[in-house]
């Protein structure tokens, strides 16, 4: 098999359990849905070492997760290194594509959020939320066109 896709996203979460997640762009990959912080793996994220290539160190995943999340939010994660709680991987078997999140504890979620610079291209609004608002977020229709997409490709 050839070279997979990679990528990789921060989810990040406080002691109070909100946690952030951003509204997509209307012209990107499932448009108006909401989701971590991240995207594609890129050269500079593997310090230009054969790219692409079929496994990368997950320093170059936490590279790619950081450089994404500052690209979308001017958010810079690079000094919260060690309040990384968890790494969550998928690797899917009928497509090439492997993407790792990266669980990251911060001190004060809304804080820190007060800082965030969208960029609109990608994303077009960004929420805290906690597990018990998170049942209010409305589905949109291109999230069902998506999980339709994925049962007829099983």
């Amino acid at each position: 098999m050839g070279a997979y896709r990679v990528g990789a996203g921060i989810f990040a979460i406080d002691k109070s359990g909100n946690f952030l997640l951003l509204k997509r762009a209307g012209d990107s990959t499932y448009p108006h849905t909401w989701s971590v912080a991240g995207g594609s793996m890129e050269e500079v994220d593997c310090e230009n070492i054969g790219f692409p290539r079929e496994k990368y160190d997950v320093s170059e995943y936490w590279n790619c997760a950081v450089r994404e999340v500052m690209e979308e939010t001017s958010l810079n994660f690079l000094d919260v290194n060690n309040n990384i709680i968890e790494t969550l991987f998928s690797e899917s078997k009928k497509h090439t594509y492997k993407y790792m999140t990266f669980v990251v504890h911060v001190d004060n979620l809304k804080s820190l959020c007060s800082a965030i610079k969208l960029d609109l291209n990608e994303n077009i609004d960004y929420k805290i939320f906690n597990f018990e608002n998170l049942e209010n977020l409305k589905r949109h229709s291109e999230l069902d066109k998506h999980k339709k997409y994925e049962e007829e490709s099983i």
